[in-house]
C-alpha cells in the first residue's frame, strides 16, 4: 500500500478559530461574535456540557465545542453564575 502524505494546517493567530469571541446566553440558546461575523446555537443542539480542569465544554455536536478556559471563566468570576445559566434551559 501507498503511504500517503500528510499536511498540518494551523490556523490564523487571531481568526476565525483561534480569535477572541463574546457570548451571550438568551433563552433562545447561545450567540457566539467574533470579529468576523457570529454564530447562534439554539439550545436544542447542546448535547451535553462537561467541565475538566476548571473548563467548561458545552458541546453543540459530536465534534464541535464551545470551549470556555478555567482562566477566561475566573478572570469574569462568574462560572457558578454561567453553568446555573447554561443549566437552566438544558
Amino acid at each position: 500500500m501507498e503511504g500517503s502524505k500528510g499536511c498540518v494546517i494551523i490556523s490564523n493567530k487571531d481568526g476565525i478559530i483561534l480569535g477572541s469571541r463574546e457570548y451571550e446566553i438568551a433563552s433562545e440558546g447561545i450567540k457566539e461574535t467574533c470579529q468576523y461575523g457570529h454564530s447562534f446555537y439554539g439550545w436544542a443542539v447542546v448535547e451535553r456540557i462537561e467541565e475538566v480542569h476548571g473548563a467548561v465544554y458545552i458541546f453543540v455536536d459530536q465534534a464541535l465545542a464551545l470551549i470556555f478556559t478555567a482562566e477566561s471563566l475566573e478572570l469574569i468570576n462568574f462560572k457558578v453564575k454561567f453553568l446555573d445559566a447554561i443549566n437552566k434551559h438544558m
